[in-house]
């Protein structure tokens, strides 16, 4: 498929998705959100894809959905269809099942800060802002609420949506919304190499690391307990569970099979 606001590029096991709309702010419209969607599918199904690294065009990584465009003269109902195809966007990159690491820059806000804040792995330029504003304009970034209280709790979550208020990269990273701050030149190397290191992982281990992470939020700790050590007891007897116990035996590199 040929896609008009997204590119993806394919190094190695790793791939790249760039959100490709730098003159709209790279903000989401119906037609971004589609080509996300199709793209994260197909990405997910290719077994040679081991990690995925998205990154902005041009000076900011996402300011968002694109209100204007979508939500200016529109009805009710063309508005929840552009609604329900963004938030498709964004739940299929959080439940991805191989890595992914996000290099954002620049202004990263609303639903581009979301999709940064729910990656693995998080990485912004020193200099990049962040934050939910949608609030400031009569709007509200309330579907992010049930992603951010996963990642910083319920109560700081209302207050970043509620106030709108806009985070420097420090003040996003002792929030948790972001797990590394490098300056600008080092963005992309640096979302490089962690993703290189993750696809050198059993994809079968961190596919269930990821599915049970997901699992566990609200069970109580018995159950997770429980539910935690029959996967781990299921992952050790696939191959690759017993290549990786094998080859450090052996003092050799594993050789990963994916099963």
């Amino acid at each position: 498929m040929d896609y008009e606001t997204i590119i993806i590029k394919k190094e190695g096991s790793i791939a790249i998705l760039t959100l490709n709309r730098p003159q709209q702010e790279n903000r989401m419209n119906f037609k971004m959100a589609n080509e996300m969607s199709h793209a994260l599918e197909e990405l997910d199904r290719d077994d040679k894809i081991r990690a995925l690294v998205m990154v902005g065009a041009g000076k900011d990584f996402c300011l968002g959905w694109s209100g204007s465009e979508e939500y200016l003269n529109k009805s009710g109902l063309e508005i929840l269809k552009f609604n329900d195809a963004a938030g498709d966007a964004e739940k299929k990159l959080f439940d991805f099942s191989k890595p992914t690491v996000v290099a954002a820059q620049g202004r990263i806000l609303a639903s581009g800060a979301l999709m940064a804040a729910m990656a693995d792995v998080t990485i912004i330029s020193k200099d990049a802002k962040m934050g939910f504003p949608a609030i400031n304009i009569g709007m509200s970034c309330m579907v992010a609420l049930h992603y951010l209280k996963q990642i910083v709790g319920a109560k700081k979550a209302l207050e970043l949506v509620i106030t709108g208020r806009i985070l420097d990269s420090d003040q996003a990273e002792k929030l948790g919304l972001v797990t590394r701050v490098v300056s600008p030149e080092k963005l992309l190397e640096t979302a490089m190499e962690v993703a290189k290191e993750l696809a050198n992982k059993s994809p079968l281990a961190v596919a269930f690391t990821k599915r049970a992470n997901a699992a566990i939020r609200d069970m109580p700790i018995d159950e997770a307990t429980q539910y935690l050590n029959e996967h781990m007891a299921l992952l050790a007897v696939t191959e690759d569970g017993q290549e990786g116990l094998r080859a450090r035996d052996e003092g050799r590199p594993p050789e990963w099979k994916g099963r």
